[in-house]
């Protein structure tokens, strides 16, 4: 699977995160099981694929696993290249 680059956007508060999976940082997004990554604002990473959430509005990088019971890292994000 290619990558692109992100910026890393402002992660969610606990409180959010909370919110959005309930007890833990579990999420399914784009139909893919996702653990939620927080990560400091500004970093580059790469990513298997971008997802935009409009009904949480929020821009997700979605960095591949394998080995876990999820198939994703997602990261809140900017699109850069």
């Amino acid at each position: 699977m290619s990558t692109m680059k992100v910026k890393t956007a402002e992660p969610l508060t606990m409180t959010q995160i909370i919110m959005l999976t309930g007890r833990d940082a579990l999420i399914e997004i784009d139909g893919y099981k996702c653990r939620i990554m927080n990560a400091s604002s500004g970093q580059i990473i790469e990513v298997n694929r971008v997802v935009w959430n409009s009904k949480q509005n929020i821009q997700w990088g979605l960095r591949e696993v394998k080995g876990k019971p999820y198939k994703f890292l997602a990261y809140k994000c900017e699109v850069i290249e």
